[in-house]
């Protein structure tokens, strides 16, 4: 049997009553060839939770997002969601990063994660982040 993060699935999870940015990440992700496990409205806590159990169990292999802050508006559960799917080799691609691998500000940081959900580099700034995105594409 085929195991599951072989066949490209992904899980959606986007901001409550976003049905037309849900619609169009489930066009991305059809046209890329992966398969979409469920979409994820973040109505409540338990959105998460269940963004969290997919995570856990390793059976996608990337959260698509219109924004990390969809995740949630509290940065240090964006922080932990990101370092959970790290862990699991899982990346959070943003939609508003033209799918690329999400960036996340902390203060004092800023994180880019590859697309296998790695953590990179971190950097002091922003800017610098994606000059050395620009550097490593060259």
């Amino acid at each position: 049997m085929q195991d599951s993060r072989e066949k490209k699935q992904c899980l959606i999870f986007v901001r409550n009553n976003a049905n037309d940015t849900a619609d169009r990440i489930e066009a991305y992700a059809k046209k890329s060839g992966m398969k979409v496990v469920e979409t994820i409205f973040n109505t409540d806590k338990k959105a998460v939770e269940r963004l969290r159990y997919y995570i856990e169990r390793d059976v996608i292999i990337c959260v698509l997002v219109r924004d990390v802050v969809d995740i949630s508006m509290e940065l240090n559960e964006i922080k932990a969601v990101m370092t959970l799917a790290a862990e699991h080799g899982i990346s959070i691609n943003a939609e508003s990063r033209g799918y690329e691998p999400a960036l996340i500000i902390f203060p004092g940081e800023t994180v880019v994660i590859d697309e296998y959900g790695k953590r990179i580099v971190a950097c002091p700034t922003e800017d610098e982040a994606e000059e050395y995105i620009r550097e490593q594409e060259e």
